[in-house]
């Protein structure tokens, strides 16, 4: 059993992950249709990456998770793994991940 972690550049635009659980700068896909994948996609500004005349990539950070964790720990791994690359990335704009709790919804009962 393994958990597996990537990330790479998607070539969409932040606008086309709208309707996913998001922030400001990140959006998160926890339910994409295959039961071991989450995604969190990046809003991070380089516009020195981008081609002229076209939009700017997303960074995607997927976890392959072959364990069953919760979506709370999807979570804390996909943006551990997001934080440890943005502080490299130069990325214009201020990107900021939001809270495990404001991404996954807590049962009240569990507080």
């Amino acid at each position: 059993m393994a958990v597996n972690i990537w990330l790479d550049w998607w070539p969409e635009t932040f606008e086309h992950a709208k309707g996913k659980i998001q922030g400001a700068s990140a959006a998160y896909d926890l339910t994409s249709g295959e039961p071991r994948l989450a995604r969190l996609f990046v809003d991070c500004q380089r516009p020195d990456l981008a081609e002229p005349g076209k939009e700017m990539d997303l960074l995607r950070v997927v976890i392959d998770d072959r364990l069953q964790l919760s979506s709370k720990s999807r979570v804390r791994l996909l943006n551990a793994a997001a934080s440890q690359v943005i502080e490299f990335m130069d990325c214009k704009n201020k990107v900021t991940l939001p809270a495990v709790d404001a991404v996954v919804q807590v049962d009240p009962r569990l507080k």
